[in-house]
């Protein structure tokens, strides 16, 4: 059963095997096997396996073919069981059989060997390796491995098991090869890998490259003529017709473009307008994406010019652009080549003081030679033509491009700001301003202001009665607003009694430079509530002064008033009879009007005979005190017993004593002066005193009075017979006299009987 190859496998003819049932009863099923299932297959016969029973003398077919994919001998069995299990021997010679090897893609697509950028290309990019198997699938082992890729820009190696020029591959191996796509640019490419060993496999290799495409800007004149962009004067500049330029990226770019930023090489001569639909910095085109740039040539001078158009992004395409200028007149132009225009500062003192010049310098960037120079200064005061310059005035003529020079010195006699112009009056007739400062010639001048707090509130509260008291200071600022040094300080305040300096950084004696400042301090103090003001002074220059002013409270002590509040003191009448009769009450409020709490109020009146305190009042005597502002009321009513007028003094004695006079009169009462009483002398001689009382109609004391009686001076004389001594109002004319008593009859001053008195001479004193 031989096979000849090539094949893998190669299959020779089939051999029929009949199997027979020769006994007399029905074989069990046939179930037949080969023991050589790779040399040896079943391709066909009548007896199906495991099923086809045999009567007797009945038999069945079984093909048999074999099969090799290598040169050499073979052998196996087929092998029947059922009942008595027959079996036959097989055997056979593969021949003429050689290598085979077969090439596939087992990971990737050998068809879609893609590339996608993910930025514009110019550099080589890379897609996803695919892999690829080589096997051999001959009877014998493979020649050494070669392999190529046709394309190599599109296709390299990227490893893989197959060693190029060593690797075999023995019956059945296999190994990889891995390949990557690469590209640069868009685009289909393609290309073939192939084995040369035996029978030489190939495959071929197709992608497709995108996403590489670059953007790709074009700038183009796409209204009016980039080359004829002319300008007819006069004009400094004159401006032509505006040309259209149309910028586009290619809509074979995979990408849209940077913001696209425009700009002319030739600012003088080429403007961009507006009115396109470019905008520069913003702008960003998408593949096949277009915007419009709108550029106005200018020209001053007569003349051919030329520039390009500038977009700067990607690619940075530009755009041609040319023209002529003609019609134009001289223009005269100014510039300042030293110094500045506009501080052009003097500094004091002088009559005039001078600053430094400024060099001007007149161009004629028109079309033609200019007139003679003409110029002149609008402010001769502040400022004059200097020496040194290059223009003559009404001499000097320029030529297109060229240039002179003027010379101006500012001017000055006093502070503040000069201004002018320097005019050239041929031409064009341009003009140049002229500005500065002029300081340093004011004299010093002293301003006086409050920098810190108010002083027009610089208040004092005090924390005890009548207690010298200082506020919060006040911080005044002295500014020497003037350019010169100040004279000297002096300061003060005017009358010192409320306000005192007590600091800051001015000091007496000292200057203030122009523009400087110092402070002086100042506080207020008080000792009693009430207004305080005062000036601050300081003399120097102009002598500023400053008012100062506040007010001072919490330092007065309590101190009551009163007053009625129900009721008219004055007229406090009594209507008798009655002994006494009362009148109508009236109250009296006491207000404490000072800071602070009184001490227990003592409530008095000084007649208390046609007065007296009346319960009801909220003013307790000898225990009610009174905080600031607080007030008690006391009610007195007038009582008499008889007609007339008649007074007295309420008081409240605390901190300080508050009174007020009441008064009366009472009427219907017993008529006055009815009867006057003289009382007993007090003494019988040295002065003695008696009452005289006046009594009314009714008996009742109208009035009393003392007056003096017995006012001759004393005697002593003596018992001559007790030995006592008297004291009496006698008499004694001369020594042995008689001794006259007062009120008594006269006695001698020999013996007397019966009183047995006898006068002692010369003690009658």
């Amino acid at each position: 059963m031989n096979v000849t190859g090539p094949g893998a496998p190669a299959v020779g003819s089939a051999v029929t095997f009949t199997v027979s049932n020769t006994t007399g009863g029905t074989s069990q099923p046939v179930n037949f096997s080969l023991s050589n299932t790779t040399n040896f297959q079943i391709s066909g016969g009548t007896c199906v396996n495991n099923t086809t029973t045999l009567s007797a003398n009945k038999s069945c077919t079984i093909l048999v073919q074999p099969l090799a994919s290598v040169p050499g001998s073979y052998s196996g069995t087929l092998n029947v069981v059922a009942n008595n299990n027959p079996s036959v021997a097989l055997s056979g010679t593969g021949s003429n059989f050689a290598p085979n090897l077969v090439i596939a893609a087992t990971s990737g697509s050998a068809t879609a060997m893609n590339v996608v950028g993910s930025s514009p290309g110019g550099t080589l990019t890379s897609g996803s390796d695919t892999t690829f198997t080589v096997t051999n699938t001959g009877g014998s082992t493979s020649a050494v491995l070669n392999f190529a890729l046709s394309n190599i820009q599109n296709f390299a190696y990227d490893g893989g098991t197959c060693a190029n020029g060593s690797t075999t591959l023995a019956m059945g191996a296999s190994c990889t090869i891995l390949v990557k796509p690469s590209a640069s640019v868009d685009g289909n490419y393609s290309g073939k890998l192939t084995v040369t060993a035996n029978n030489n496999p190939s495959i071929s290799l197709v992608g497709t490259a995108s996403m590489l495409a670059p953007v790709q800007l074009s700038v183009t004149a796409s209204l009016g003529s980039s080359t004829a962009m002319n300008v007819t004067g006069p004009g400094s500049p004159a401006s032509g017709s505006d040309v259209t330029f149309t910028i586009t990226n290619s809509p074979l770019s995979d990408y849209s473009s940077a913001p696209l930023v425009l700009s002319v090489s030739n600012p003088t001569n080429f403007a961009i307008d507006a009115g396109g639909t470019c905008a520069s910095g913003t702008t960003s085109l998408a593949p096949g994406g277009s915007c419009t740039v709108l550029v106005k040539p200018q020209a001053s001078t007569n003349g051919s010019y030329s520039g390009n158009l500038v977009v700067t992004a990607n690619n940075n395409p530009t755009a041609a652009m040319a023209g002529t200028g003609s019609g134009f007149a001289p223009n005269l132009v100014l510039a300042v080549t030293s110094g500045s225009a506009s501080a052009m500062n003097v500094v004091g003192p002088g009559s005039p003081a001078s600053g430094t010049d400024i060099t001007v310098t007149v161009t004629n960037s028109g079309g033609t030679t200019s007139a003679a120079l003409a110029y002149a200064l609008s402010n001769t005061t502040n400022f004059s033509l200097d020496t040194g310059g290059t223009c003559v005035n009404g001499n000097t003529t320029l030529a297109i491009n060229a240039s002179c020079t003027i010379r101006i010195k500012p001017l000055a006699t006093a502070d503040g700001p000069i201004s002018g112009n320097l005019n050239v009056t041929v031409n064009n007739t341009p003009t140049l301003a002229l500005s500065g400062t002029a300081s340093m010639f004011n004299p010093a001048a002293l301003t006086l202001a409050a920098t810190s707090g108010s002083p027009t509130a610089m208040n004092v509260v005090g924390t005890s009665p009548s207690v010298s008291t200082t506020g919060s200071p006040v911080t005044f600022t002295l500014t020497n607003t003037g350019d010169q040094t100040s004279a000297a300080l002096a300061m003060a305040m005017a009358n010192g009694t409320n306000f005192t300096i007590t600091g800051g950084t001015c000091a007496a004696g000292q200057t203030v430079a122009g523009g400087a400042n110092c402070t002086i301090i100042v506080a207020p103090k008080a000792s009693a509530d009430g207004s305080i003001s005062d000036t601050l002074k300081v003399t120097a220059n102009n002598n500023p002064t400053a008012a100062v002013s506040g007010t001072a409270s919490m330092l007065n002590p309590a101190t009551l008033t009163i007053a009625a509040t129900n009721g008219n003191p004055s007229a406090m009448n009594v209507t008798g009879p009655g002994n006494p009769a009362y009148g109508s009450d009236v109250t009296f409020t006491i207000t404490n009007t000072g800071d602070y709490t009184s001490a227990a109020i003592g409530l008095t009146l000084s007649n208390m005979t046609n007065f007296a305190f009346n319960s009801g009042g909220t003013c307790v005597s000898g225990s009610s005190s009174l905080s600031k502002a607080a007030s008690c009321t006391t009610i007195v009513t007038p009582k008499a017993s008889r007609g007339g007028s008649y007074s007295a003094v309420l008081a409240a004695v605390a901190t300080n004593t508050a009174s007020l006079t009441l008064s009366g009169s009472a009427s219907a009462f017993c008529t006055a002066s009815a009867s006057t009483t003289t009382g007993a002398c007090s003494a019988t001689c040295g002065g003695g005193t008696q009452t005289v009382s006046v009594f009314d109609s009714c008996g009742n004391i109208q009035s009393q009075s003392v007056q003096s009686c017995n006012t001759q001076g004393c005697y002593t004389w003596k018992d001559q017979g007790s030995g006592t001594t008297f004291t009496s109002d006698v008499t004694y004319n001369t020594p042995g006299a008689a001794c006259t008593t007062h009120n008594q009859v006269s006695w001698s001053c020999n013996y007397v009987s019966p009183s047995n008195y006898y006068c002692e001479l010369y003690k009658c004193e």
